[in-house]
């Protein structure tokens, strides 16, 4: 990770009892879906969505699991960026609780590329959503 990184988002996502397992903790499996839920949260925060022929497939993902994560708890995630490549990104994720919103439970990362739709190739970040995922660059 380079020494760009940007904070883009913070959202709170609740633990469901469907989200345990016979253990007790968030079953490993649903850390990709509450990232998931944190990211859309974070999307459809926006005022201006960009309008583009591409879609953002992931591509990587890669998660450590820091500490267990109970039941009932409210899961914070923060969301960070590094500067785009040109045609892919990562999203970095951060998980705590509202419990004890000092340690990370879980940190992870997604690798997001620009897919367009109509050429069935991955291609360049389109400007405007770029401009959305890394403000710096502006």
């Amino acid at each position: 990770m380079s020494t760009e990184r940007y904070h883009l988002y913070t959202g709170t996502v609740p633990v469901r009892w469907t989200d345990m397992d016979l253990y007790g903790m968030v079953n490993h499996s649903r850390i990709f879906t509450i990232m998931e839920e944190a990211r859309w949260q974070w999307f459809n925060s926006l005022a201006n969505k960009p309008k583009t022929d591409c879609v953002f497939p992931l591509v990587n993902a890669n998660v450590n699991f820091r500490k267990k994560i109970e039941f009932p708890s409210e899961i914070i995630v923060k969301i960070f960026v590094d500067k785009p490549e040109k045609k892919s990104w990562i999203f970095y994720h951060e998980l705590s609780t509202t419990i004890d919103q000092d340690t990370v439970y879980v940190d992870g990362m997604i690798t997001s590329v620009a897919y367009n739709i109509k050429e069935k190739k991955a291609v360049e970040i389109p400007q405007e959503f770029l401009d959305i995922i890394y403000p710096k660059n502006q």
